[in-house]
């Protein structure tokens, strides 16, 4: 079994000289972006927020978007634009619901 080190924990306790891990993987704000929507059906796109730059997707959730709604991110993306994030409902969505977005920004 070998031993694997991260990127950042090479820079900071393998590297020497030693380097600083990236701010936004080791000292970055957790967020959250909360919406809802109502009026909807199966299918039909909700759009739930506008991430900015440099902001990486820690979850995504739903409350009434169907069986496997879609989003057009994904976790772990890291966004390079700003972003509209968008839900497409499916099969047994809800008329009304909740969505949100957990992220870290730099």
């Amino acid at each position: 079994m070998a031993d694997i080190f991260g990127s950042n924990y090479t820079k900071e306790y393998i590297n020497d000289p030693s380097e600083a891990a990236n701010v936004g993987d080791y000292n970055g704000k957790q967020r959250v972006a909360i919406d809802t929507f109502s009026g909807a059906s199966v299918a039909d796109v909700v759009y739930c927020a506008k991430l900015p730059a440099g902001a990486f997707i820690l979850n995504l959730s739903d409350i009434g978007g169907g069986t496997t709604p879609v989003f057009n991110v994904a976790i772990g993306d890291k966004l390079s634009v700003d972003t509209i994030i968008t839900c497409t409902l499916d099969t047994g969505a809800s008329a009304s619901g909740t969505i949100w977005i957990e992220y870290s920004l730099d």
